[in-house]
């Protein structure tokens, strides 16, 4: 008979397993490239050799992109020239259009300032009478007027009597009043109105219960309308 002996877990006798290989991804494996130089260097050359060929493409494809954009800043600049040049003739022509204008404007010129030098002692003779007929005081009666111009270039002429103002002109008025009191305030009157001064009694006579009455004045330069000359404008 064969006697058969059994390991138990127990046994002393019993050969512990043998351990497990584990792997290592990251582990480098060494390569040894078996090929000849010349084929590396080959191989190198040819990759280099599309490297630089891209390169070139490259530069030459940003050249082109260059010319391109320069013909076409060179080609909108000549179209704004051709623009230019139009307006210009266009203008020309309206210049050879308008080439009398200046001189119509200096015979206007001319023409204001002939009329400003004739009519630079322009007075405005109806507000005269509007502000003397509004002037009256009540119970005086203007019964005639004189109004008249001793000026012809609007410059003051200096009086007779130094106790008169310059003038340009002279007014004279007679009338009627009930009483002396009233004359006064006519003269009163007539020097407040713009550009009348000098203002002064020539006669008065009392007869029948009215006194007939000559009064004078003269127009300075403010009765000047200026409505020809730069002053008025």
């Amino acid at each position: 008979m064969t006697e058969q002996l059994t390991e138990t877990p127990g046994d002393a006798t019993a050969q512990p397993a043998a351990p497990s290989p584990t792997r290592i991804a990251w582990a480098m494996v060494p390569r040894v490239n078996l090929l000849p130089m010349e084929i590396i260097e080959s191989r190198q050359f040819r990759r280099t050799k599309v490297f630089l060929g891209a390169g070139v493409l490259s530069a030459l494809l940003i050249a082109g992109a260059g010319v391109l954009w320069a013909q076409q800043d060179v080609a909108d600049a000549n179209d704004e020239l051709v623009v230019s040049q139009a307006k210009v003739a266009a203008l020309n022509v309206e210049k050879v259009k308008y080439a009398e204008v200046p001189k119509v404007l200096a015979e206007v010129d001319a023409a204001k300032s002939a009329r400003a030098q004739a009519l630079a002692a322009d007075v405005l003779w109806y507000r005269y009478l509007n502000d003397l007929q509004g002037a009256q005081p009540d119970g005086v009666t203007l019964t005639g007027m004189t109004l008249t111009l001793s000026s012809t270039n609007g410059t003051a002429n200096p009086p007779a009597d130094p106790l008169t103002s310059h003038s340009i002109g002279t007014l004279s008025a007679g009338g009627t009043a009930e009483k002396y009191q009233q004359v006064a305030s006519w003269l009163e009157a007539m020097e407040k109105i713009t550009g009348v001064s000098s203002a002064s009694l020539g006669n008065a006579t009392k007869a029948d219960g009215s006194i007939t009455f000559g009064s004078a004045a003269v127009f300075t330069t403010d009765a000047l309308s200026h409505r020809y000359d730069k002053k008025g404008r």
